[in-house]
């Protein structure tokens, strides 16, 4: 495997990702630390919470999410990249999920099918009158 090969050239642009990562995630982790020594533990705890709650805000299943908060926040508005782009799933071409049965899924739930089951002993409103 070259340089030249594909499989080469995957894994060395997996290395140059995971460095890329690895640099921003050393980057949030000094600006916390400063924020500690500066301004308390309170600061960077309270951080800790925004991101956690702006990262779990999710639309309705069939709706794009864009998590417009949390990139405000990390400073990576200003961050054009190709997957921004090129990769919008507005302009797919599959087709979207219906919203009850995304929910459904989203909630662990069996979809009900209703009067599809045999009902076993008479109610009050099947009784003759």
């Amino acid at each position: 495997m070259g340089p030249k090969s594909p499989v080469g050239r995957r894994s060395a642009d997996a290395r140059g990702a995971l460095r890329l990562w690895q640099a921003e995630a050393q980057k949030a982790d000094t600006k916390k630390s400063l924020l500690r020594n500066t301004q308390g533990m309170h600061m960077a705890m309270r951080l800790n919470m925004e991101q956690t709650i702006l990262s779990q805000y999710r639309r309705l299943p069939g709706f794009h999410s864009e998590f417009t908060g949390l990139e405000i926040m990390q400073d990576s508005m200003s961050n054009v990249g190709v997957q921004d782009i090129l990769n919008d799933p507005r302009e797919s071409m599959e087709a979207p999920i219906a919203m009850h049965e995304g929910m459904e899924r989203l909630l662990g739930v069996a979809p009900v099918e209703p009067f599809h089951h045999a009902v076993s002993r008479p109610t009050l409103a099947m009784r003759p009158l």
